[in-house]
C-alpha cells in the first residue's frame, strides 16, 4: 500500500501557476492531489471555481479544503475533486481528514473557527476515518509550535487544537499551508508535518507514503 501525493496550497488566484503545476510531470506521476486552501484572490473570496474546474479535468482524484480567505460555500464536490472540510474520504487505502479555515486572526478573515470547533471537527472525522486506513490530515492552518506556523519567522500562530489532536491520535501525516513564509517539513512525535509553501509564489510538494510510513517529502518549486 503506497501513495504519491502532490500537495499545494495558497494559490490566491494565480491561475498561471496552477495551470503550470497541473500540467507538470509531477502532476502526471502522482496518485492523489491534496489542496490545503486559499484558492481565491484577495479581492474576491468566492472566486474558487477555476481551481475546482482545473482539478476536475485531471484523471486522478483530488481532495481539498477552503482556506481562511475563501468563502467555504463557494466550494463544491465534483466527480474527482472532494471537499473534505469536517469529513474524510478514503483513497488508496488511506483516510484523508479535512480541516478548512483557520483559528481567529487579527484581520477578521472570511473563514475562521474557534479552537473548540476545530477540536470537534477533527475528532468527529477521526473516529470513523481511522477504521479505514492510516490517516492523513489536510488542513489549511498548521499545527501550533512547529517550523510550519511561524508568522514573520518569529511568532507561532498555528492551531493549538490541531496540535493536541496530532499528539493524541498520531496521524501519519499533516499537510497544511496558511503561513506563507513557513515553507517547511517538521514532526510532532511520529507525525510528519508539511507546509509546501504558497503556490502563488511557485511552491509545492511531492510526498510519498508507504504503509504506515512517510518515505519521502520533496519541497519543490515551479
Amino acid at each position: 500500500m503506497s501513495l504519491r501525493i502532490l500537495a499545494f496550497t495558497d494559490v490566491h488566484g494565480n491561475r498561471k501557476n496552477l495551470e503550470k503545476l497541473l500540467s507538470s510531470d509531477d502532476a502526471k506521476n502522482v496518485d492523489v492531489i491534496a489542496f490545503c486552501g486559499d484558492a481565491a484572490p484577495y479581492s474576491n473570496p468566492s472566486d474558487v471555481g477555476y481551481l475546482i474546474e482545473s482539478l476536475e479535468k485531471l484523471s486522478i482524484p483530488s481532495v481539498g479544503v477552503p482556506g481562511n480567505m475563501d468563502n467555504p460555500s463557494a466550494y463544491r464536490d465534483g466527480n474527482r475533486f472532494k471537499v473534505i472540510h469536517g469529513r474524510y474520504v478514503t483513497l488508496g487505502g488511506y483516510s484523508f481528514i479535512g480541516l478548512g479555515g483557520s483559528p481567529p486572526t487579527p484581520f477578521g478573515t472570511v473563514f475562521e473557527l474557534s479552537e473548540e470547533e476545530i477540536a470537534r471537527l477533527l475528532q468527529n472525522s477521526w473516529s470513523e476515518a481511522v477504521k479505514h486506513g492510516p490517516v492523513i490530515v489536510v488542513s489549511h492552518a498548521p499545527p501550533y509550535g512547529t517550523a510550519c506556523d511561524l508568522a514573520m519567522r518569529s511568532m507561532h500562530v498555528g492551531s493549538k487544537s490541531l496540535r493536541k489532536f496530532i499528539e493524541e491520535n498520531i496521524p501519519l501525516l499533516c499537510i497544511c499551508g496558511h503561513i506563507h513564509e513557513s515553507r517547511a517539513i517538521d514532526r510532532i512525535g511520529d507525525t510528519v508535518i508539511v507546509n509546501p509553501g504558497p503556490l502563488k509564489s511557485g511552491f509545492y510538494a511531492v510526498i510519498e507514503v508507504r504503509g504506515f510510513e512517510v518515505k519521502r517529502v520533496e519541497l519543490k518549486r515551479l
